[in-house]
């Protein structure tokens, strides 16, 4: 997968694959990330970036892209070898200090590491994929998050659903399969964390 970048800044965009069976940390431990490089003051844009996969699950295709500037960051997504007919959400993860992660950059494990800032909200997006498997999400930082989600198990969700450093900040996006669209609970499954989840 091409990787390009038109400003130095010290973030990646990741896009990883999740189902409901798999719990509710939504990285995984020592997932790649792309690295930032070369170019231009101005809005920060990463065409294309490491996709990836957890392990175990089917690869994720399709192409993505972040755009930065000092207000926040948008996203678009076209995915594509999605499963037709399922829904799924797309959550952001950020991780605001970058520089306090592990010699391999960021991963799962780094949310709950002291001093790096991690948090992960949303839906930034969500939707079905259709019969032939594609899809495109598209989202917003700017946009408030239904949801912050609780990391560490304390009954407190792990920060307050926005994106500080636009600029600095390391930024994964999770793509959650929420199972075959359920009639009458769609706007559940494509708008929550757990939606559907409790069937699939």
């Amino acid at each position: 997968m091409r990787i390009s970048q038109s400003l130095t800044v010290a973030a990646a965009l990741a896009v990883a694959a999740l189902g409901c069976q798999d719990g509710a940390t939504p990285v995984a431990p020592d997932a790649p990330v792309a690295e930032a490089a070369g170019g231009t003051p101005g809005t920060n844009t990463q065409p294309s970036a490491a996709i990836i996969t957890l392990p175990g699950l089917a690869p994720v295709a399709g192409t993505a892209s972040l755009n930065r500037n000092r207000n926040g960051a948008t996203f678009t997504y076209r995915a594509a070898e999605l499963e037709p007919g399922h829904t799924y959400t797309v959550w952001w993860v950020v991780f605001e200090n970058p520089a306090a992660c592990g010699e391999d950059g960021c991963n799962g494990a780094d949310l709950l590491t002291e001093g790096v800032g991690g948090t992960v909200f949303g839906p930034a997006a969500g939707g079905i994929a259709g019969e032939d498997g594609r899809a495109t999400f598209a989202g917003s930082s700017l946009t408030p998050p239904s949801e912050v989600l609780d990391l560490n198990g304390d009954g407190v969700p792990d920060g307050d659903g926005s994106l500080d450093d636009t600029q600095g900040a390391e930024v994964h996006l999770v793509v959650r399969d929420h199972g075959p669209a359920i009639p009458g609970r769609v706007p559940e499954q494509i708008g929550s964390f757990l939606g559907g989840c409790d069937v699939f």
